[in-house]
């Protein structure tokens, strides 16, 4: 059994080398990154410092990673939500939601762009969505 700050360093290994300029193994990576937390459903602090990364380098550009490489990480940040969509202790997505709001504010760059109608229709949502989480996480 891998101890948690093992668990740590290693993610933070692999997540190092996705982001690394010319590897051509990316996608082996965050496969790797997966599997270990697959491995570890207890490692809940790791479960969402990796989702934060994924949310970041899936939804946001970074010079290092390519239109593709973007896809990538976002399908496998669904795979990793995949994990724990049946935990009642945390609502995961909305981990992931909250998240690139607060990128967002911080003025990062975004992969993908919404048009006006979308962002009216997300900017409810989102409310919505923060209110059901208040009430489920703290009833």
């Amino acid at each position: 059994m891998i101890r948690p700050d093992s668990l740590d360093e290693t993610l933070a290994f692999l997540a190092a080398k996705i982001t690394y300029p010319g590897d051509i193994e990316r996608r082996w990576y965050a496969d790797q990154m997966i599997h270990l937390l697959r491995q570890h459903p207890q490692a809940t602090e790791a479960f969402r410092g990796t989702l934060v990364w994924f949310s970041r380098y899936g939804f946001f550009t970074f010079s290092t990673l390519t239109k593709n490489d973007h896809e990538m990480l976002r399908g496998k940040l669904f795979s990793l939500l995949a994990l724990r969509i049946a935990d009642t202790s945390e609502v995961w997505p909305s981990v992931v939601v909250l998240e690139i709001e607060r990128l967002e504010e911080e003025k990062n760059r975004k992969v993908i762009k919404l048009d006006s109608e979308i962002k009216k229709i997300r900017k409810t949502a989102l409310k919505r969505m923060k209110k059901l989480r208040s009430k489920v996480l703290h009833p």
